[in-house]
């Protein structure tokens, strides 16, 4: 581990190196192009002036190309800084790790719900299917009566309110999908 880290940093100080170097030799040129504008500017007048104005123009020339490089050159040291920001990557992940988990156990906690109210639902169900023979139904009163159940019984109304449980149960699926969907 020591050996892999020991390489990457001696990775890095080399690269920081070398951005250190071209940065140097850009400031190096700019300096040297208003060097020699000035220069250019303070000939005697010996040369003409046509040719001191073509040198300055030249030297102009380098000065802006020497300043357009530096501009590339903090541009791609920004963008080094921004993709490199494993700091702020690792929060960013974090945040949505958290959300993702907070989502689930609210997903969780509906199905539960959900299953509770689909199970009891069921259930009334199967109890009107048992009751739907006469000899059936007595059979299924007279035990729910004997065990105390409250919520067995062979009334003919019982189907619809087993149906509409079912409606309910359906339609706290269809919310429970349509508020867990991602939003755009």
């Amino acid at each position: 581990g020591e050996m892999v880290e020991a390489g990457g940093s001696r990775g890095v100080d080399r690269v920081r190196l070398e951005h250190m170097k071209r940065m140097d030799r850009i400031v190096r040129e700019i300096a040297e192009a208003y060097r020699d504008i000035l220069t250019a500017s303070t000939i005697d007048t010996k040369m003409s002036n046509a040719a001191a104005d073509l040198r300055i123009e030249i030297e102009a020339a380098n000065l802006t190309r020497g300043f357009e490089e530096l501009l590339r050159f903090i541009s791609e040291m920004k963008l080094l800084a921004v993709v490199h920001d494993t700091a702020g990557i690792e929060h960013d992940t974090n945040a949505f790790v958290s959300a993702a988990d907070t989502h689930a156990q609210a997903v969780d906690r509906a199905i539960a719900t959900l299953d509770s109210k689909v199970v009891h639902a069921l259930t009334k169900l199967e109890r009107l299917r048992t009751f739907s023979t006469p000899t059936a139904a007595a059979t299924a009163a007279e035990t729910a009566a004997a065990s105390g159940d409250a919520t067995a019984d062979a009334r003919p109304d019982a189907s619809r309110e087993a149906a509409a449980d079912a409606a309910k149960a359906e339609s706290s699926a269809v919310a429970l999908n349509a508020e867990n969907q991602p939003s755009a």
